[in-house]
């Protein structure tokens, strides 16, 4: 189970990474800090710049590359720019190399651009943010997180996005325990911003309803009670609905990181405290059969066996191998019958494989319900699946249960012809009953002393085989009684 569950965990993994890349541009700020703004003089751009730049962007949208780097050249050549004009050609060069795929190039044009002195705090946090991100996508994570630490220094308000990008670095250098803090702050920050459109929103309502009751007061236009019910219900399922309200693709791939942090650090209590949650929002297959794994890794059976049925019972458990455990788990809890139905079904339905050890479990499921004549067809059909004589006496002891003895002798005989048994001379035990059922006085005989040859049976064989001769001394008086009639 713990394979299973670390392979389910890190299959959702690849798609928590490799941020989508924006290009750097002025006003694409996160929130700047309002005063450091106010402290720095930006040069203005001169309008003779701004068109160079402009043609520039004109040639670059009709996919003439080459000509808009010829534009750039030529300002390039110029000494008289200010520092601002170089930052925004450096700037536009990073977007001709970026749609180029040239991101050595990408990289040196921005780092050009934070070379410049005196930079709209917009357009700094924005290039190192971008920075940040093209290195984490050329694995260099070490440089990502310093630009990634460069940008949180500027950046006044940041949102979940940029906690959740270092996490994500965290994961790559295997930083697990540093990882936890990152999300579960852009955790915090999402709810908070939920928590606020929520009471904007309904402020919003509650000012619309004042409005339409002041217009009705008014002889204004009438809206009756029903329509305006109808018109809150629809303006709060707006605002209940998971797209206007909470980002819930995103945080799920937050809380499925949050997971993995905790799954490296054996810290299972809270793996499934996180899982908990994620049922709770995101019920879904995948996060159940993982709790439940975590739960069996944690020996807390009970609380696997619940998981299981509930996935069981939305029909999530698809693989036979989760069928099994379900009904593994339910025969450790005493109840055998539904154990049964479901391997039965899966095994029928080859859902489950058909395997010694499966069937098995489906004939120790019936034999437990007090299904006996059920378990014998499971039993027999492991048995034949089986190289060693084990299941072979389990077979005849099942037979010997329900008085089918020919049936007994035949599978007892084949187990000790099979072999490699714990205990042969319970087999022998077994064979010499059934033996002795059908008066087979001499060959019941050989079983039990066969049998006795083991210290563990030999007082109960010796009694048998007493027992066998007095019952043939006294068969053999009746029949001489008789011939004398």
């Amino acid at each position: 189970m713990y394979s299973v569950v670390k392979i389910i965990l890190f299959s959702l993994l690849p798609v928590l990474f490799y941020p989508q890349l924006v290009v750097a541009q002025e006003g694409m700020g996160m929130g700047m800090g309002a005063a450091e703004q106010r402290t720095r003089r930006t040069p203005a751009m001169r309008q003779r710049i701004y068109e160079t730049l402009s043609e520039a962007q004109e040639l670059m949208e009709m996919d003439e590359t080459e000509s808009a780097l010829e534009v750039m050249s030529e300002l390039r050549q110029r000494d008289d720019l200010n520092s601002y004009e170089v930052a925004q050609m450096w700037n536009f060069y990073a977007f001709i190399y970026f749609a180029e795929d040239n991101f050595p190039e990408v990289i040196r044009a921005y780092e050009m651009v934070l070379a410049q002195p005196d930079l709209p705090l917009g357009m700094e946090t924005t290039t190192r943010y971008t920075l940040c991100q093209l290195f984490f996508q050329r694995e260099e994570y070490e440089r990502s997180m310093q630009m990634l630490d460069s940008w949180f220094a500027l950046e006044a308000t940041p949102g979940p996005d940029a906690y959740v990008l270092k996490a994500q670095l965290f994961y790559q250098m295997e930083q697990w325990r540093n990882g936890i803090e990152p999300v579960d702050t852009a955790i915090s920050i999402a709810k908070r911003q939920t928590a606020e459109k929520f009471i904007r929103d309904n402020e919003a309502i509650r000012i619309e309803n004042e409005r339409r009751r002041d217009v009705n007061a008014d002889g204004g236009e009438l809206v009756n009670e029903e329509t305006g019910e109808r018109t809150i219900l629809e303006m709060l399922s707006e605002i209940e609905s998971a797209e206007s309200m909470w980002p819930v693709e995103l945080n799920e791939n937050w809380y499925r990181l949050l997971n993995v942090f905790y799954y490296e650090l054996d810290e299972y209590d809270s793996v499934i405290t996180v899982l908990r949650t994620m049922i709770e929002l995101w019920p879904k297959r995948d996060y159940f059969v993982q709790l439940s794994g975590i739960y069996g890794q944690e020996g807390n059976d009970e609380a696997q066996l619940s998981l299981y049925q509930t996935a069981y019972e939305a029909g999530w458990l698809e693989r036979g191998t989760e069928l099994v455990t379900l009904s593994q788990l339910l025969l450790g809890a005493g109840i055998p019958i539904q154990s049964a139905y479901i391997m039965e079904e899966g095994l029928n339905s080859e859902v489950i494989e058909s395997t010694e050890a499966n069937w098995r479990v489906l004939s120790q499921a019936w034999q437990l319900a007090q299904e006996n004549e059920k378990a014998i067809p499971a039993l027999s059909t492991a048995a034949n699946l089986s190289d060693n004589g084990e299941l072979d006496i389990r077979l005849a002891q099942a037979h010997q249960n329900l008085l089918q003895w020919d049936d007994c002798i035949e599978s007892a005989r084949t187990g000790l012809r099979k072999g490699d048994l714990r205990r042969e001379d319970q087999g022998n035990m077994i064979l010499g009953a059934c033996l002795f059922e059908i008066s087979e006085f001499d060959a019941s005989r050989t079983a039990f002393t066969r049998a006795s040859q083991d210290t563990r049976s030999r007082t109960n064989a010796e009694s048998w085989i007493q027992y066998v001769n007095a019952e043939e001394d006294r068969e053999l008086q009746l029949q001489a009684a008789m011939a004398d009639l």
